[in-house]
């Protein structure tokens, strides 16, 4: 459970990254 929770982080920070970089609403639709 825990590695799971890791990698949920791990993909936050790269949405993140994506969405300052201007790839926000691409980014968070194909995360969703």
């Amino acid at each position: 459970m825990n590695n799971l929770i890791l990698i949920l982080i791990q993909v936050s920070h790269l949405e993140i990254l994506a969405y300052f970089c201007g790839y926000g609403p691409v980014g968070f639709a194909g995360f969703l």
